[in-house]
């Protein structure tokens, strides 16, 4: 039997990587979820927030280097995508073990990302406030106790410097597979989704799901069950426990 394949998950902007520990109740037993999680939330709440992207990528790939060997792959959605695909350009740089597949999730392509409007690191308490309560994903005691709040405002405020701090790297293309996931509904163009294609010189495929920004938690299985059928065609052999996953796995993935 197959070793597992380590799903390494980054958060998007305002969450913890704990999120997707919530994925092990779906996801069949050879793709173990491994949350990525960033300082100053989740699991590391006394670290100081990192607000420099390069920073951010150098730390992560020092904090985890441990797990980035053997079968593993990238997922990011939203801010997290960016991040995955700054780390697999470190590990590239670095001379390591690349991840077999690269998943981005609700984030235009790099190209984009760092000519588009997301400058954000100004953004006062009620635009965070209100980005957060359109995610979806912050529980209501959050917005009810003002320290909670505070909290969470101090983060999202960190990742929108993130996300301002992003600089696309103008170096070679990453070799490993990039599977592309969008919400037909949200703001991201088209276009801007498939601006991800130029940055592999493997192949790229691209998924709609319907839903806006909420695609991710609204889609859920259907989305994992698309990742996990990626997953396997990028195999170099097919997980022996595939034919036993707890979903099922469409044979034609679903159209764009």
């Amino acid at each position: 039997m197959q070793s597992p394949l380590s799903l390494l998950c980054l958060p998007w902007a305002g969450a913890s990587a704990m999120t997707y520990m919530r994925w092990r109740r779906v996801l069949p037993q050879w793709i173990r979820i491994v949350p990525l999680e960033l300082p100053g939330r989740g699991s590391r709440p006394a670290e100081p927030a990192v607000e420099d992207f390069a920073q951010l990528v150098a730390g992560l790939h020092d904090d985890y280097n441990h797990m980035l060997r053997g079968r593993y792959a990238l997922f990011g959605h939203g801010m997290g995508a960016l991040l995955a695909y700054g780390l697999a350009q470190r590990v590239r740089d670095a001379g390591g073990v690349p991840p077999q597949s690269l998943l981005v999730s609700g984030s235009a392509g790099p190209v984009r990302c760092s000519t588009m409007a997301c400058r954000q690191g100004n953004c006062g308490d009620a635009e965070l406030i209100a980005e957060l309560q359109r995610q979806g994903c912050t529980a209501r005691q959050v917005f009810e106790l003002p320290d909670l709040m505070h909290k969470a405002l101090g983060v999202m405020r960190a990742d929108h410097c993130i996300c301002s701090s992003f600089r696309r790297s103008c170096g070679m293309q990453l070799s490993m597979p990039i599977h592309v996931f969008g919400g037909r509904q949200d703001d991201i163009l088209p276009d801007g989704m498939q601006a991800w294609h130029s940055e592999t010189s493997a192949h790229c495929t691209m998924n709609w799901f319907d839903g806006g920004v909420r695609f991710l938690r609204e889609q859920e299985e259907t989305l994992l069950a698309v990742l996990a059928h990626r997953l396997v065609q990028d195999s170099y052999v097919i997980p022996a426990a595939a034919s036993s996953m707890r979903m099922t796995i469409p044979l034609i993935p679903v159209a764009g």
